[in-house]
């Protein structure tokens, strides 16, 4: 429920899925309708523990025959694990294709089956490659404390940057502070626009006051 997030907090709903030697993770945010993901080797769970830290989803659906992998890889997460029982899911689990089909339609299916008076619609899905960023594990993110923690929420670094007047800039710092770009084109064009803003303070301060009257947009429009 929306009063019970901070006023920028996602509310990320997991699915987790080990199929044709990957692990597959989908990451759709039932507040804003945002939907993400990520896929990596099987080979390769710290990766996948690193990044389901940085989401810290609410609950993990996972299907049932592969409950038992998904509490010995993952022992110690703390988000909810929902089981979903469907056999016709189960049975496409061996088929040879390892794109995001199946862990999408399982995403559906947990809705469909568990919120049957909302009908839901994200937006089109963004598939985090993991090539294109700073890889940072587990540990690190929690000892370089990039985001508030439950403790320590006035010394992380998002703090410390935290500028932002919408609710919607604050969900973007932090998921750029959690996966930063390696990509140079990327960060010399965002240091250009930066620049250019800083050059016009007029058009600066202006953008800045109507933005802090706005409300979440993105969210409001989720409900619809």
């Amino acid at each position: 429920e929306d009063n019970l997030l901070s006023g920028y907090e996602n509310n990320y709903l997991g699915v987790f899925l080990f199929q044709g030697g990957f692990v597959f993770l989908a990451l759709a945010d039932i507040s804003t309708s945002e939907l993400e993901f990520i896929k990596t080797r099987s080979d390769d769970y710290s990766k996948m523990r690193s990044t389901i830290c940085k989401f810290s989803p609410k609950e993990i659906v996972v299907l049932n025959s592969q409950k038992d992998k998904w509490n010995l890889l993952f022992p110690n997460e703390k988000a909810m694990v929902s089981i979903l029982n469907d056999p016709h899911l189960e049975r496409e689990i061996d088929s040879e294709k390892t794109d995001f089909s199946l862990i999408e339609k399982i995403l559906k299916a947990y809705l469909r089956e568990n919120y049957r008076d909302i009908d839901f619609s994200f937006h089109r899905a963004k598939i985090l490659d993991e090539t294109k960023i700073l890889e940072m594990d587990e540990d690190t993110v929690r000892n370089l404390n990039l985001i508030e923690g439950q403790n320590e929420k006035e010394h992380s670094l998002f703090s410390v940057l935290n500028r932002c007047k919408t609710q919607k800039g604050k969900r973007i710092l932090k998921h750029k502070i959690l996966f930063p770009t390696r990509n140079m084109d990327s960060i010399r064009t965002q240091w250009k626009k930066i620049e250019l803003l800083d050059k016009n303070k007029r058009i600066k301060n202006e953008l800045k006051n109507l933005l802090s009257e706005s409300a979440d947009i993105e969210r409001i429009l989720s409900r619809f």
